[in-house]
């Protein structure tokens, strides 16, 4: 069996590796015998065949599982990343073709692929390949999917307004349904102002909503307090401290954050994708473009004029040059933290520092 296993939900994606994990096993207790994950991006035909081909041992069958394989050939614009490399894997084109071992099962992993990818598009022609690719969630399928996961576990959800007096975002704190909120907070940035929803890391905040709740009703203060909203919020917070040039504030976000266990590299990467979003604010700034039409540059954010107003001012600030610098701060501390040349903690801090001094003057 080869099966693409693609899409934008990994959790549906666990799941079904899951399932075919147990299949593997069959209540034998083998299948840390009989499983194999390999690097799809610098895989080569041999390495999967040499698997596929061997026998499972006490086990009904081998599971090979190729990460990321079919990233590996996605297409950049118009041209293909890896086109060439395609006939580098001809071995597996006719091993699948003349027929895989009915003892091995093939997983070809991909993300959010598109239907250009050219692998793809080879391997969904040869027999007995098959295609799961789950699409993202997002909208109604989303708030429906999270409604479906809380009711299994015994979560009821009850609508109102804040009323914590803490400081909540403001486009946070217009969100009235818990629902909601859960939906907005569970984004993830995969790209240039592109986003979806992490499903992986929802199961874990539904996790803590249904032990923290114990069938009392769940509210927008109970989400902020215990899902990823305020580790959210502070994550722009500590962005905008840094873009205006407020050392302290920014400083004392970052202790809330590091004191929340927030991830360092989640850090790391929602202030680096903050930097490359305003990027296209700071060319029309340059060219003397328009508010309207840099908040049309700026996707959905652009739509509320605080946020099209503040990039503009922070655009202006800090100017290409300054963007630039900003960009080589964060590659070379981060560089140093996972080299060992400075500690973690002290790594965000200086990051910071030096941030928040290129936006201050």
């Amino acid at each position: 069996m080869i099966l693409l296993l693609r899409g934008a939900d990994d959790m549906a994606i666990r799941r079904r590796l899951d399932e075919l994990k147990a299949e593997a096993d069959g209540g034998s207790g083998m299948l840390p015998t009989n499983f194999v994950r390999l690097t799809g991006r610098d895989v080569k035909p041999q390495d999967i065949l040499a698997h596929a081909m061997t026998p499972p041992f006490l086990a009904p069958k081998r599971l090979i599982v190729v990460d990321d394989f079919l990233d590996r050939f996605e297409t950049r614009g118009e041209e293909p990343k890896s086109a060439r490399g395609i006939d580098a894997f001809n071995p597996l084109f006719t091993a699948i073709a003349d027929g895989i071992p009915d003892s091995s099962v093939i997983v070809l992993g991909g993300g959010d692929i598109g239907p250009a990818n050219a692998m793809l598009k080879r391997l969904k022609e040869l027999p007995g390949v098959e295609d799961a690719a789950y699409a993202e969630l997002k909208g109604e399928p989303l708030t429906r999917y999270i409604r479906e996961e809380a009711a299994a576990r015994g979560i009821r959800f009850r609508n109102g307004p804040f009323r914590t007096q803490d400081p909540v975002d403001d486009e946070l704190r217009k969100i009235g349904d818990p629902v909601a909120l859960l939906a907005a907070t569970i984004q993830v940035e995969v790209g240039d102002d592109k986003w979806h929803a992490d499903t992986v890391g929802l199961m874990n905040e539904l996790d803590k909503v249904a032990v923290y709740s114990m069938g009392q009703d769940v509210t927008v203060d109970d989400i902020y307090l215990l899902c990823t909203g305020a580790r959210h919020a502070n994550n722009f917070n500590l962005a905008d401290a840094i873009m205006d040039g407020n050392l302290k504030r920014a400083m004392d976000t970052l202790k809330l954050l590091m004191d929340d266990n927030t991830e360092r590299q989640m850090i790391i990467g929602a202030l680096a994708g903050r930097y490359r979003a305003l990027a296209p604010v700071i060319e029309l700034v340059n060219e003397g473009a328009p508010a309207d039409e840099i908040g049309k540059a700026m996707g959905r954010a652009g739509n509320f004029p605080r946020l099209r107003d503040d990039a503009i001012r922070r655009a202006r600030r800090l100017g290409m040059p300054g963007l630039v610098a900003a960009l080589s701060v964060i590659v070379e501390l981060d560089r140093q933290n996972k080299s060992g040349e400075v500690d973690d903690e002290l790594a965000l801090e200086l990051m910071v520092i030096r941030l928040a001094r290129l936006s201050s003057r």
